[in-house]
């Protein structure tokens, strides 16, 4: 953290933990006797072990949450001017309860996607954010991703699908069977092992089937043609 930040480790009396965390750096406009904002500062938080649920909350914004993280062990943060509260709840929790509704802050957000009830909140916007799904994921539903998510990886051995949506988005397949359909954007994709379909709509599409494997297939949309700089299928038709 650096030098002007503050902490301070509180234990509720349920047993759980709260960090709370802000920065005060000493700056004072000397012509107009007036503090100067600190700008926000990225910092990275070490829980010293992984905890099944761990929520940051800005006081000044409310009371629901604006990060929400599951079984993880430490979390970045833009430290602000006035008190940031983790809630760390569950240590050591090899299966936690899955969060619903996650949230990103202003960085580089990851989210870890278990089951069809969640949902990818990146509303407060900025940053290159990726979802990491263990289920079929599309980015452009709207239920379950709120503002703009720009990639997709799909985890595990299960046979999934994942879509993108208007950006030009990275999607990655994992082991098992995929159908990756980047969506209106200029995506790249990539299947990995697997018989996997790539659905091509675009001229700036990239399928990436460098050090994958299996029976790979191009479904090309009307007046869609295989992107050139992509890895060619082992077969390709026209979709509908």
């Amino acid at each position: 953290m650096p030098s002007s930040a503050r902490s301070l480790l509180t234990e509720k009396s349920d047993g759980t933990y709260q960090i709370i965390i802000w920065n005060e750096p000493d700056i004072w406009n000397q012509s107009t006797d007036t503090a100067i904002q600190a700008a926000t500062t990225g910092v990275k938080v070490n829980l010293g072990a992984s905890f099944g649920s761990v929520k940051v909350f800005d006081p000044l914004t409310g009371t629901t949450a604006i990060k929400s993280l599951s079984n993880v062990s430490s979390l970045t943060l833009d430290v602000v001017d006035h008190p940031l509260i983790i809630d760390i709840e569950g240590g050591s929790a090899s299966t936690p309860p899955a969060t619903n509704h996650i949230y990103g802050g202003t960085g580089n957000d990851i989210f870890t996607v278990s089951n069809s009830a969640q949902i990818v909140d990146e509303s407060r916007g900025g940053g290159t954010d990726t979802v990491m799904s263990s289920i079929s994921f599309s980015l452009k539903d709207t239920t379950h991703t709120i503002g703009n998510v720009e990639n997709l990886t799909l985890t595990g051995t299960a046979n999934l699908n994942g879509t993108g949506n208007g950006l030009a988005n990275t999607l990655v397949g994992n082991s098992g069977n995929n159908i990756l359909d980047g969506s209106t954007g200029a995506d790249h994709m990539s299947g990995r092992a697997g018989n996997d379909t790539y659905v091509v709509d675009n001229a700036g599409d990239f399928a990436d089937e460098t050090g994958g494997a299996g029976k790979d297939t191009a479904k090309l949309r009307p007046r869609s043609t295989w992107p050139t700089r992509s890895t060619p299928p082992e077969r390709s038709k026209i979709s509908p």
